[in-house]
């Protein structure tokens, strides 16, 4: 309903009846200004909403007010308001056009976001407030955030309002700006303004008793003005439960029993709008009830034209009454219907839950995955919230179709030991599933899919007995794309291991199940496939008639996501097959594509693989342009659907020297991958490490883990995964001894894989562009060689035939270049940089 999300979401609630002026607060607060971002940090009660809008009347600056609840912890709606903001003051009007409504917005919140900020043309200045940033609990909300604001211009002030403590220390680390926090200490009123506060209420009291009043309420404005409201003087000091124990018996026994049964039967609600209340108390006259309680009731605040809520200790107290009165799972059943008839699915699964009531849970869950299969992000908060509000096991077990959301929830972080045990349980549920629930048997096909231990042997079996070659085209949505296999750009590395591809009658198998299928995009997935493992098999010239034959189709492909992969899996292969015309070619046709059908959750998978050609290249720029976008993922918590980004990472890391944080991603990352039996993921992840650790000095380490990914890979003879580092690898692999070589691995396939990294350094200078820049004369390289060998400068002039004096010039000439001061340093350098083996 589109009431509750109207433009009266970013206006501030009215000011109270009571105010004090607050000199000393607003002077604080107007300090402020030109210096970043503001806080206002204390519990509830304490006056934040009312200091900051009153601050704002006094200034009379064009302002918004974004009042956040539960609905706007995802990125797509917390920037759907940020946006809306940003909008009303570029056209200094609060009613203007909602752009962040459009669908490519919702598919890319956030470069959206900056797209606007950067267009920003007004010069006035202008404040977003955002109250209640405490219920933003999405970690990758809050981190977007702390970056995007940076950018904003100095003539919008962003002031945040929260219940959470707040450290102006910790708040510029993160913000990369300047913070001013004003805390519950300033917040709190000073022993004047209690007085002055006193005074408003006609209360004609000795210095005496304010003293007493002010120290007892420690200046929390909500206590004190109840306290003054009732007439009453506290004899305790007060806590929370003391506040609840007086709402009892000064606040509660006033109200009449109407009043009392109407709020005890709204206390579910975190938003009250008069219709919902109207179906919760089956009365309808539930506007009058709001409006004539807000007008006596200080815990009741309107937030919006037609919404208000409840104080949160007071709704804590009716909620505990509620609990002892009424029957609040019927309750959660009434809200939960409510929601669901208007499409509020997120709200409607909330109320759900709490009713436990199975059938507005499986409404919900369906639904959901129904409209929001295509976005990831969607996908994975409405997850999220599913794991943290915990489904009830009974309910799993009575439709076991949908432990799907389980495993989806611990495949993306990576559980392992979660993610098998639910999909046990799943299998264990397939008779119940064919006999209650056959047409959700795609469920528990995608939950197989996303079993690390199944083959795809077992699949295909699977696949056939299940029947679900015969489905129509549901079972291919539902089969076919996983929301998160769309987020990688290769097929053959996406939500599953397809090495098993690699045997043409597997292929052959696959074929026949998407033959003769109207609509279907899965041939050309197929295809993309069979491109890309010819390509990790350095197969140059079966991976350019793939990709060719892919471009002449590129249109006939459907699903935006499969197109984009199939683009990005064909100017890969134009790329090994150094055709860097045809390769930018593609990617400029992919970025275009995103462009013009809005499908700008892709559009990351776009920046991360164009940026990883830009490093290969040694390109600083390129890494440090990853490292601080929205797009680089925070590496505390490594998710699969961003496997691409974090490779990104810590090619970034390797070009900008930082060797300690690519070797510790490096090494996580590969452990996950081993894990989740993703033997080219884990290859990769090695092969960055080592690359790491030889420009970091320890060569033999170096050397000891490229065996060991060899001997993993030498099996189905893959050379790309390891060749395609170019320049950055060679060293290395030309450092490994014979005698290791020939004890370890298969010859020819090691030259094979020497070959091609010679191949492909030949045309890129790899990670490390110093090489391309650093170039020594023959002398000098001959004074190097012989340095390496621990040649004394008398057995440098019996070699050369030069003088001292000569020698000492060519080698500080050395020492200049590489930028060092000694021997030592010289050696590790050259080697870091390939000038030595």
């Amino acid at each position: 309903m589109n009431h509750y999300f109207s433009s009266d979401k970013y206006l501030p609630e009215c000011l109270p009846k009571h105010c004090i002026p607050r000199e000393n607060l607003m002077t604080l607060i107007n300090n402020s200004v030109g210096n970043g971002l503001v806080f206002l940090s204390a519990p509830a009660g304490y006056g934040k909403t009312t200091a900051t809008n009153l601050w704002i009347k006094q200034m009379n600056f064009f302002n918004v007010w974004i009042t956040l609840d539960a609905y706007d912890n995802s990125q797509t709606a917390f920037y759907r308001s940020f946006y809306s903001a940003l909008q009303a003051i570029e056209n200094k009007n609060l009613h203007s056009k909602n752009r962040a409504a459009s669908i490519d917005f919702s598919n890319s919140p956030i470069d959206q976001t900056l797209k606007l900020i950067r267009g920003l043309t007004t010069k006035d200045f202008s404040i977003i407030v955002l109250d209640n940033f405490h219920v933003i609990t999405n970690q990758a909300v809050r981190e977007s955030f702390y970056t995007l604001q940076s950018s904003l211009p100095r003539n919008i002030l962003v002031i945040i309002l929260t219940r959470e403590s707040v450290h102006s220390l910790e708040m510029e680390r993160l913000c990369n700006r300047k913070c001013i926090v004003i805390s519950e200490q300033n917040l709190a009123f000073s022993l004047e303004e209690t007085t002055t506060f006193i005074q408003q209420f006609g209360f004609s009291l000795t210095a005496e008793t304010i003293t007493e009043i002010h120290e007892k309420t420690e200046g929390y404005g909500t206590v004190l003005k109840t306290l003054l409201l009732r007439d009453f003087t506290p004899t305790k000091p007060f806590s929370e439960e003391k506040l609840i124990e007086y709402f009892e018996k000064q606040v509660w026994n006033q109200l009449s029993p109407a009043q009392q049964n109407f709020m005890l039967k709204t206390a579910v609600l975190d938003d009250l709008h008069p219709a919902i209340c109207d179906a919760l108390t089956e009365q309808m006259n539930s506007k009058d009830y709001l409006e004539e309680l807000h007008r006596g009731n200080p815990f009741i605040k309107k937030i919006g034209k037609q919404i208000y809520q409840y104080h949160p200790i007071f709704k804590k107290f009716l909620y505990e009454m509620a609990e002892q009165k009424l029957d609040l799972p019927q309750l959660n059943l009434k809200a939960s219907i409510y929601y669901l008839s208007y499409d509020e699915n997120f709200k409607g699964i909330q109320h759900a839950i709490k009713a436990n009531s199975e059938n507005n849970i499986l409404q919900s869950l369906l639904e959901f995955k129904r409209h929001y299969l295509h976005s990831l992000e969607k996908y994975w908060h409405f997850i999220q919230f599913l794991n943290a509000n915990q489904l009830p096991e009974s309910f799993l077990q009575k439709y076991p179709f949908l432990y799907i959301f389980c495993i989806s929830y611990y495949y993306a972080i990576g559980n392992y030991s979660n993610l098998t045990h639910y999909a046990d349980k799943l299998t264990h549920a397939l008779p119940l599933i064919q006999k209650n629930f056959p047409s959700h048997i795609p469920f528990y096909f995608q939950g197989l899919m996303l079993d690390p231990r199944k083959s795809i042997d077992e699949l295909l079996k699977a696949f056939s007995s299940l029947g679900l070659a015969e489905q129509p085209t549901t079972t291919e949505r539902q089969v076919a794309l996983h929301p998160m296999e769309g987020q990688s750009p290769f097929f053959h590395r996406s939500i599953r291991n397809c090495v098993e591809l690699c045997d043409p009658s597997m292929i052959k198998r696959i074929e026949t199940i998407f033959q003769g299928r109207k609509n279907s995009d899965g041939l050309w997935i197929l295809e993309g496939i069979r491109c890309g493992l010819h390509c990790e098999l350095n197969e140059q010239a079966q991976a350019l008639a793939c990709a060719d034959h892919l471009k002449k189709n590129f249109s006939s492909i459907k699903k935006p996501a499969v197109r984009f992969a199939v683009m990005i899996q064909t100017a890969s292969a134009y790329f090994i097959n150094n055709q860097p015309k045809n390769c930018n070619l593609i990617l400029t046709q992919a970025k275009r594509y995103i462009e013009a059908t809005g499908a700008d959750h892709l559009y990351p998978n776009w920046i991360a693989y164009h940026t990883k050609l830009e490093l290969w290249k040694g390109h600083k720029n390129a890494a440090i342009y990853w490292l601080q976008s929205e797009f680089s993922p925070d590496t505390s918590q490594l998710y699969l659907h961003k496997i691409l980004y974090y490779f990104t990472t810590i090619r970034s890391y390797i070009v900008l020297e930082q060797y300690e944080d690519a070797i510790q991603l490096a090494t996580l990352l590969h452990k996950l991958m081993e894990e989740f039996n993703r033997p080219l993921d884990s290859a990769e992840a090695m092969v960055l490490r080592a690359i790491a650790e030889n420009l970091q000095g320890n060569t033999l380490h170096a050397q000891q883990l490229l065996i060991q990914i060899l001997q993993d890979l030498e099996a189905d003879r893959f050379i790309t995964i390891v060749a395609i580092e170019g320049a950055a690898i060679l060293p290395i692999l030309k450092s490994v001894p014979l005698e290791s070589i020939s004890e370890k691995l298969d010859s020819t396939y090691f030259k094979a894989v020497l070959k091609a990294a010679a191949n492909f350094a030949a045309y890129r200078p790899g990670l490390h562009s110093q090489k391309s820049r650093i170039k020594l004369s023959p002398r000098q390289q001959t004074i190097l060689f012989l340095l390496s060998k621990g040649y004394s400068y008398k057995e440098m002039m019996a070699e050369t035939n030069l003088t001292m004096h000569t020698i000492k010039a060519h080698v500080s000439a050395l020492y200049q270049k590489l930028d060092v001061h000694d021997s030592a340093s010289a050696l590790v350098k050259a080697r870091r940089i390939g000038l030595l083996p």
